[in-house]
């Protein structure tokens, strides 16, 4: 398989994506989450729910989708 000359990750803004579809954001863990939420209000003690469209996160597990050139491609790039 060749490597693009320029290889490209595409990343989305979900917040924007989804007001741009006319859908409010929904990912309101952090503001369940009491651990979380104090920590974010220790860090911005003017911290309002209306601030807050997301939650921390981890990527677990990343799999390269086939059309990007799957694991090979990646595997490429990292070099």
């Amino acid at each position: 398989m060749r490597v693009p000359p320029r290889p490209t990750v595409y990343e989305i803004n979900t917040a924007v994506w989804l007001e741009r579809l006319g859908r409010p954001a929904g990912l309101e863990i952090a503001l369940a989450n009491p651990e979380i939420d104090a920590g974010n209000r220790s860090a911005l003690p003017d911290l309002r729910d209306d601030d807050v469209i997301g939650s921390p996160y981890c990527v677990r597990d990343y799999v390269v989708d086939k059309k990007f050139g799957g694991t090979v491609a990646l595997a490429a790039a990292r070099q």
